[in-house]
């Protein structure tokens, strides 16, 4: 109980510290300079959040500025290693930041085993690929927490069935991946 009780009284006071600056710039003003106009202590906690929400927003929004060609093999690679999925994405990117920092990638199409010849498993219509946030600003560095896979249409044959099953006896990684409105087409000559 009282590790708690320091941590909130600490916290309390940087929060304290944090808003006398902000608003000791506020004063500077020219508009605050005549002493007429008093901020409450609520209204100094209020702009401070103000402040804060808006960096977090500005800090989700830095994969705007990533060079998405890049970002492609560099998801490819990752994709890969991680999961162990052969995917040929597209250069169709677009970041989201709700419902989490997401990228979701159209057209994307996932095959088999390279070495045992390509066969195309599933056509993607879409693919999210939702990343952790404490790495957001460096492209090199980004975590896959998970992938969803929307609208897909799985192919499957002998050979295809086989990697499946070998897929999932051998898997790699403990994230999720979601397949969500999808259809399997079983096809056997």
């Amino acid at each position: 109980m009282k590790n708690i009780k320091i941590k909130k009284s600490v916290f309390n006071r940087y929060l304290s510290l944090i808003s006398k600056k902000i608003l000791s710039f506020f004063i500077r003003l020219k508009f605050m300079k005549s002493g007429k106009v008093k901020i409450s202590v609520f209204n100094r906690y209020l702009i401070l959040l103000i402040v804060l929400l808006f960096t977090y927003l500005f800090y989700l929004s830095i994969p705007v500025l990533y060079n998405y060609e890049r970002l492609q093999k560099d998801l490819t690679t990752k994709l890969l290693k991680e999961f162990n999925l052969n995917a040929s994405l597209s250069g169709n990117i677009t970041y989201k930041i709700l419902p989490a920092p997401n990228f979701e990638i159209s057209n994307v199409i996932l095959a088999t085993d390279p070495k045992k010849g390509f066969y195309e498993l599933a056509q993607i219509k879409k693919m999210k690929v939702y990343v952790s946030i404490p790495k957001l600003h460096s492209q090199k560095e980004l975590n896959i927490n998970k992938i969803v896979f929307l609208e897909t249409n799985f192919n499957i044959n002998k050979k295809s069935f086989k990697y499946i099953i070998n897929y999932l006896k051998k898997k790699n990684s403990n994230k999720k991946i979601e397949i969500k409105k999808s259809k399997v087409f079983f096809r056997d000559s």
